[in-house]
């Protein structure tokens, strides 16, 4: 899809909230490094985008971190000291990107789309592939952003991240499953879920997953979480029951509380089952 410079620029004078609000399908549906290409060189325009690091050439550039400063003039110098302070990397100015975790790659490819101080920022998978301290960090960053009153939409295939937000879209190929806040998803699940392990928990998967009164069953960490049928209350014993039937041991089954990503998982396979239905229909 391609994106005109000339129409994103006419609609620069609404606010950042408008904006947004106006052109979210086209947020959701364009790459931020798309959007990111089409709004470079125009620092009035409110809008920074940030790509993934490793699709930046920072090993091929011969300038040290330090010459931030020099591509930008007068005050944004001035922004460009205090973003490098604010983000931690002051102490490694005179590093070369290339030379950068890929953690603190991220967090200059942020520092340079911060520059000119956007409404609304477009964060296109910026933590895959950073171990866990850095994503921490980035996540500290970005609410801290977020209280200065910038607008930040994020993509993210990690479903802790995705509980961090205030509101989140689910998409699967394309297709937006669902829209509200985590806790309002989270909710929404319509029925018990049970998390189950024993012994050999890969044959306890299997004899689940076979049983006809399993609605659904995966694994989860060192659980498995199922959902019945129709166990008219009586859930725990019928999952117990299928459980020493198939001789298993070291048994533990409860009641657990649905997450984000369980949520994402029955929300994926409804929309299957719907797409199978409306195939076979055709």
């Amino acid at each position: 899809m391609a994106v005109r410079t000339e129409e994103i620029k006419r609609r620069r004078s609404r606010t950042a909230s408008s904006w947004v609000d106006r052109h979210i399908r086209l947020l959701l549906v364009v790459p931020a490094v798309v959007l990111t290409e089409a709004l470079q060189g125009d620092p009035r325009l409110p809008v920074a985008g940030l790509p993934d690091c490793m699709s930046v050439p920072w090993g091929d550039s011969p300038e040290p971190v330090q010459s931030l400063h020099n591509s930008v003039a007068g005050a944004m110098a001035g922004v460009a000291s205090v973003l490098l302070e604010e983000l931690e990397l002051a102490d490694k100015k005179n590093a070369l990107p290339g030379e950068l975790s890929r953690g603190m790659k991220q967090k200059l490819a942020l520092c340079c789309a911060l520059i000119h101080k956007p409404e609304v920022l477009l964060l296109d998978e910026p933590t895959t592939g950073v171990d866990v301290v850095s994503r921490k960090e980035f996540w500290d960053m970005l609410k801290k952003l977020k209280s200065q009153g910038i607008t930040i939409l994020v993509s993210t295939p990690y479903m802790d991240e995705a509980n961090l937000c205030e509101r989140i879209a689910l998409i699967q190929k394309g297709r937006i499953m669902s829209v509200d806040t985590p806790e309002n998803i989270i909710h929404a699940y319509p029925v018990k879920l049970f998390g189950a392990r024993a012994d050999d928990i890969y044959k306890l998967l299997k004899d689940f997953r076979k049983d006809p009164e399993t609605e659904s069953c995966y694994a989860f960490g060192e659980f498995l979480h199922i959902t019945l049928k129709n166990h008219g209350g009586a859930a725990l014993e019928i999952l117990n029951r299928i459980a020493t039937e198939n001789k298993h041991s070291g048994i533990q089954i409860k009641e657990i509380e649905p997450g984000i990503e369980d949520s994402f998982i029955r929300l994926m396979n409804q929309n299957n089952e719907s797409n199978n239905y409306s195939g076979t229909a055709k």
